[in-house]
């Protein structure tokens, strides 16, 4: 009887936990991706025989645009302009830091108005005064422009 209970345990050992086939998830990871062994590339593709030229695909003729006339571009270029400053000119009003900044620098530099730079350092002011930092730096330089301009004055 004892040696049945011995050999029971000896064949229990050997099927339940000295499995060749049970690792840990570990094992089974580094297995899996090759952990621990060097890295090779991958081999080059075979050489064979090039790609066989793509066909010649016969496209319609293009149709030439149509000649655009610079006077008509101009003006619309002018309207689309106009737009954009009542439009920057009505949010600036309402309080919006970067049209107040954006119609500043119209003003400053007579982009789409006519110039004014006191009118547009006032529009750069309230800009920054409502947070607008790129406003705030641009009053900076322009009051070093402004600096320099009275001392070449004198």
């Amino acid at each position: 009887m004892k040696a049945f209970t011995v050999l029971l345990l000896v064949l229990a050992q050997v099927v339940f936990v000295s499995n060749s086939w049970a690792q840990s998830a570990r094992q089974l990871t580094r297995r899996i991706t090759g952990e621990g062994k060097p890295i090779q590339p991958p081999p080059p593709p075979p050489p064979g025989p090039p790609a066989p030229a793509a066909p010649a695909v016969s496209a319609a003729p293009a149709v030439p645009a149509a000649p655009v006339d610079p006077a008509k571009a101009a003006e619309a270029k002018a309207e689309q302009t106009k737009k954009t400053v009542e439009f920057q000119k009505k949010r600036a009003e309402q309080g919006s830091p970067s049209a107040q900044y954006d119609l500043g620098l119209r003003y400053a530099y007579g982009d789409g108005v006519d110039q004014d730079y006191e009118l547009g350092k006032k529009w750069l002011g309230e800009a920054a005064k409502n947070g607008n930092k790129q406003a705030a730096a641009k009053l900076d330089e322009f009051k070093k422009w402004d600096e320099e301009q009275a001392k070449k004055k004198k």
